[in-house]
């Protein structure tokens, strides 16, 4: 038979040792301190709300009486033990594991102090029959689920989700508990204790608090964003002013010429009114330019025939009869006469020589 005393000494070592082994085999694939401050938030957050199913579900059914009698006995007990062991453990760790892995995100207030006072509350819890009211409550960690998860992937971040499941937690079914906790009837079943109510109490004045700078973040994040847009949409549509924007995000509307105004540019024509606004693009149109001279047109040269008109036989007979001239002036003047190198040997010579040159000519033309 199963000693269900020894849970709460047996369970705080191994519990440590899973929490802190997941957190150095998670925590380098993420960058940012931030980001690895919630590694140990999120297993907490998923694992309360997982047991706390049980109670919440016989809660809503069957009401407080129900669920403290239940957690009493049998597995519910042995499930609200471990439940209470195991958020201590996670304080205890949060606090160990931050302190030497992200201690820039473990607060004063939110950190030290609460983490402190709520390893004390499960220390009473774990020696009192009222750990299934808080087991119940532990369903509020699913707004702690959601904003760790977001920290760890801000992809899927979204304010609103937050905010409602936020509200309908731990502020509506927060004070739902802690008026069921105050009525004389549950107070009975408790021994007359008001430790609960108190706890309840002082939580939810917390929780308030941090609903409130949750709510005031988030709408001052909306009006800086339809600020945004709005100025955006004022915008003068140009690609230099676009241009301009991206080198420095300064620059404001104020700073650019409005339109419908010329430049202060020598290369600006006179400013003429007109029923189209003059844009920053337009300024830097010439429109009074002096009408350049027109460009005569090009002397039209003689057409050449192309190589295709030319016939095989005419392109032979002008071979033929560039080598019977050649052959000729070889065969009167030696090798120098046919170079035309050979010594002039009266008038009449040359000029027979020059007819014949020409004859030759003409008959290659034809």
């Amino acid at each position: 038979m199963i000693d269900y005393t020894s849970i709460p000494i047996i369970l705080p070592l191994p519990l440590f040792l899973g929490l802190y082994t997941t957190y150095t085999k998670i925590s380098p694939f993420f960058n940012t301190e931030k980001q690895r401050a919630y590694i140990l938030s999120t297993i907490s957050a998923t694992t309360m709300s997982i047991i706390s199913v049980p109670f919440v579900w016989t809660y809503i059914v069957y009401g407080l009486q129900e669920v403290l009698k239940a957690g009493g006995e049998g597995w519910m007990y042995v499930l609200g033990k471990v439940g209470v062991v195991f958020f201590a453990t996670y304080l205890t760790s949060d606090l160990l594991v931050g302190y030497f892995k992200y201690r820039s995100q473990v607060g004063l207030l939110t950190g030290w102090v609460h983490h402190i006072c709520y390893i004390a509350l499960m220390i009473h819890l774990v020696n009192s029959s009222q750990s299934p009211i808080f087991l119940i409550a532990g369903i509020m960690e699913v707004p702690t689920l959601d904003l760790a998860v977001s920290n760890l992937f801000p992809s899927i971040r979204n304010d609103e989700r937050f905010l409602v499941t936020f509200f309908l937690l731990r502020i509506l079914f927060h004070a739902i508990l802690l008026i069921d906790c105050a009525r004389p009837s549950s107070r009975l079943i408790t021994d007359d204790s008001w430790m609960p109510t108190i706890l309840l109490a002082l939580s939810g004045a917390l929780h308030v608090s941090w609903f409130r700078g949750g709510l005031n973040g988030y709408l001052k994040r909306r009006a800086t964003d339809k600020s945004k847009s709005k100025s955006k949409a004022k915008r003068l549509d140009e690609p230099l002013v676009d241009t301009a924007i991206a080198f420095d995000p300064t620059v404001l509307d104020s700073t650019l010429p409005l339109p419908g105004t010329p430049e202060d540019s020598p290369l600006v024509t006179p400013y003429t009114p007109s029923q189209t606004p003059m844009t920053l693009r337009d300024s830097y149109i010439f429109t009074n330019l002096p009408a350049l001279p027109a460009i005569p047109a090009i002397i039209s040269l003689p057409t050449i025939p192309p190589l295709s008109e030319l016939t095989a036989a005419g392109f032979k007979d002008a071979v033929r009869n560039r080598w019977e001239e050649q052959r000729g002036r070889f065969t009167r003047g030696g090798a120098l006469g046919g170079l035309g190198l050979r010594r002039r040997k009266g008038k009449d010579t040359e000029t027979q020589v020059l007819v014949q040159e020409v004859e030759v000519d003409v008959e290659i033309e034809g």
